[in-house]
């Protein structure tokens, strides 16, 4: 999209939250370009968060990790993302990058988040539990103490939930500080509302200009190469060498050659046909490298690399080139419900097609959320 594609957008979207930088306004390098799009939330999609100013909404993970995909944000693998540092602590950490106008990532901040359960419980007796009050015909909001045993059903939530919290905390301050806004996004909806009320986000990223000449001979190239690479150099047009100079007939005096040239050696000969009987490309394993290339050129870096290593190791079976492409795909569209499996089954070398067609054939049938 141009400057004034976007400009336009903003300007079509006036009540809309604009987070598009001023970076992705500027004069872009040739080999990029900026992508703007709207992003709606509803408030079904938020959790509703109390502190001393009242109260403020903040999206869901759900919700955020649809806003960071749109934005473009990626998230380094820091190996151990949580760490638990007493019985009922955990510490989630997450590092996320986008590509900035240069084309080069642009890092956020290692961010952490912090979840102790036991901290957690001690506030709640400290507020003690709320109550509302009908007073002059009013309601007014006061407290009564917990009981031990709501306390302690409490408690054994945040143990289950404790690990997921931390990670959901770090991840939702790394792509808040990435994109440069408030961690609450105070004010998008109001006290009394309803579920169904929708708020609109203007999200940019930067992506690489595929109209640029340049740019596109050299992803061709990288797409002949693993090709290549898949099947083989391409036969090559054998050019007949130049027919020999016959040579002069020996006069009666002279010695005759009676050695047989190569071409009429005696003895076996070739009677094969004159042409290429090498197998042809199967079309549905080309259709399928050029989506795994596709899949190789995402922001996502565990899906771009996992994609490129089928790509390198040169596979031609359609019985692991098929499963694994499903699963890169359920992968890539956001499917969480057995990742990690997948993740392991993509890793393994060589890729069994067993394992890959039971995998393939589990999240075919699971409904990825858009």
């Amino acid at each position: 999209m141009t400057k004034e594609q976007i400009q336009k957008l903003i300007k079509d979207h006036p009540n809309a939250m604009n987070l598009v930088p001023s970076s992705h306004l500027g004069d872009l390098p040739d080999l990029v370009e900026a992508h703007a799009e709207v992003f709606v939330i509803s408030r079904s999609e938020c959790v509703k968060n109390y502190d001393k100013d009242g109260s403020s909404w903040l999206p869901s993970a759900v919700a955020l990790s649809r806003l960071a995909t749109m934005a473009g944000v990626g998230f380094y693998d820091l190996g151990n993302n949580t760490r638990k540092e007493g019985p009922h602590l955990w510490v989630g950490k997450c590092q996320a990058y986008r590509m900035g106008p240069d084309g080069k990532n642009e890092d956020g901040p290692a961010c952490e988040k912090e979840f102790d359960a036991d901290l957690q419980i001690e506030a709640m007796n400290l507020r003690g539990k709320p109550v509302w009050n009908e007073v002059n015909g009013k309601n007014v909001k006061s407290s009564v103490p917990y009981e031990q045993k709501e306390l302690n059903a409490q408690l054994a939530q945040f143990l289950v939930t404790g690990r997921e919290r931390a990670n959901t905390g770090a991840k939702t301050r790394a792509v808040s500080q990435l994109l440069g806004q408030p961690r609450a996004f105070k004010g998008i909806f109001s006290e009394k509302g309803s579920d169904s009320d929708t708020k609109e986000f203007i999200v940019s990223r930067i992506i690489w200009n595929t109209k640029n000449k340049m740019l596109m001979e050299k992803m061709l190239d990288n797409l002949a190469g693993n090709t290549t690479k898949l099947y083989g150099p391409q036969a090559t047009a054998q050019i007949a060498a130049p027919a020999a100079t016959p040579a002069a007939e020996p006069g009666p005096d002279e010695p005759r050659n009676v050695t047989h040239s190569a071409d009429e050696a005696p003895g076996d000969f070739d009677d094969s046909p004159g042409f290429d009987e090498s197998p042809a490309a199967d079309p549905e394993a080309t259709a399928i490298s050029v989506e795994l290339n596709e899949w190789a050129q995402v922001p996502e870096e565990r899906i771009a690399w996992r994609a490129k290593k089928i790509l390198d190791s040169g596979q031609t079976d359609l019985r692991v080139l098929k499963p694994a492409i499903e699963i890169i795909r359920y992968l890539g569209k956001g499917g969480k419900k057995g990742s990690k499996e997948c993740a392991t089954a993509l890793d393994m070398s060589p890729l069994d097609p067993l394992i890959l067609a039971d995998l393939a054939g589990k999240v075919r049938g699971i409904q990825v959320p858009a």
